[in-house]
């Protein structure tokens, strides 16, 4: 198969940990011609979209562990059209590029792509979880999104307790902040921060939502693919921090799904493989659904390790499944034309 990666650059890619190195690691050793392309690299000739890519050669050592792969990773540059992909898998941070998606619009119905291109549109988005089904719904946090100042100041004063602030448009952890209520002095120097363009634009939204409290520090991730859960690991904060993410100093640590939680996945699983969203991270504390994440869900190194298993292995099998129904499809809606 020819199996697509549309990723960050390759030179962010950390050997030691990236989830993106060892789903490709894995494509590699099936033999599939694997494919690296940056959004900056996509482009149209004569109506049909190409991607300058980094095509991975077999000299590159696939049989070794992802770190040496890595290391020996040799490529050579093609253009290629997008079409003559089998799969692409989706690997991006959010926010993702109109035009980006705009590229990939016009091959969807030809190429399998993980996740969906209306699945993205609808997820990335922090206030996706609203859209979901009222049990869902009642698995989140009480929770606001606004862009005025006082506003802000009157509701989180009205929640009667630790709050967490959120830039709607923000990523990785960044800009989440944690405000107690009854300290008015500090609630208006963060709403400032919060309000000043520091995120974006001074109109741009906030998302408010109650404070969760936990037994444990920090959240679970957990990975669904297809619907059903793939693996999870606890995220610690660092000592005297708030933010569990690892690229914030988070730690992580074994866990193993609570019966909550596999109830919450069960709820939840149905829903995201309708909307075209097959492999997913879910960020939870307790019993509460804080974040659905869609973009580059990552994880993957950290539960290997844990657990001893390679969690890659059953993603690319569920793609290589995926591709094989897809083809039929494709052809027969070839010949009906």
């Amino acid at each position: 198969m020819n199996i697509g990666f549309l990723m960050y650059a390759w030179e962010r890619v950390d050997p030691r940990f990236d989830s993106t190195l060892r789903l490709l690691h894995e494509c590699a050793r099936r033999g599939h011609r694997v494919g690296v392309m940056h959004p900056d690299h996509l482009l149209v000739h004569h109506q049909v979209p190409y991607a300058n890519c980094r095509v991975v050669e077999p000299s590159s050592t696939p049989d070794a562990s992802p770190e040496a792969f890595h290391t020996n990773l040799c490529f050579s540059e093609q253009k290629l059209p997008l079409s003559e992909f089998d799969a692409l898998l989706i690997r991006l941070p959010p926010p993702l590029d109109s035009e980006v998606l705009g590229f990939l619009d016009v091959v969807q119905n030809d190429v399998f792509l993980l996740n969906s291109i209306e699945g993205l549109r609808r997820a990335e988005s922090k206030l996706y979880p609203l859209t979901l089904s009222a049990a869902t719904q009642a698995c989140l946090p009480a929770t606001h999104v606004l862009n005025d100042r006082s506003e802000l100041k009157r509701i989180i004063e009205s929640m009667n307790g630790r709050v967490v602030l959120k830039p709607l448009r923000g990523l990785a952890g960044n800009g989440v902040s944690v405000v107690e209520p009854d300290d008015p002095e500090n609630l208006d120097t963060v709403l400032r921060r919060y309000t000043d363009g520091r995120f974006g634009s001074e109109s741009d939204y906030v998302m408010v939502q109650e404070y969760v409290e936990s037994p444990e520090p920090g959240d679970v991730r957990i990975l669904l693919l297809d619907g059903e859960p793939l693996g999870a690991m606890q995220r610690r904060p660092p000592e005297g921090g708030f933010r569990s993410n690892l690229h914030a100093g988070g730690e992580a640590k074994p866990h193993t799904l609570t019966s909550t939680e596999q109830r919450l996945c069960q709820q939840l699983g149905p829903e995201l493989v309708a909307d075209g969203l097959d492999f997913v991270g879910l960020d939870v504390i307790a019993d509460k659904l804080l974040e659905v994440n869609v973009c580059s869900p990552g994880g993957l190194t950290r539960i290997n390790r844990f657990n001893n298993v390679r969690l890659q292995a059953s993603v690319i099998d569920f793609v290589e499944t995926r591709v094989q129904a897809w083809r039929p499809q494709i052809h027969a809606d070839g010949a009906d034309a």
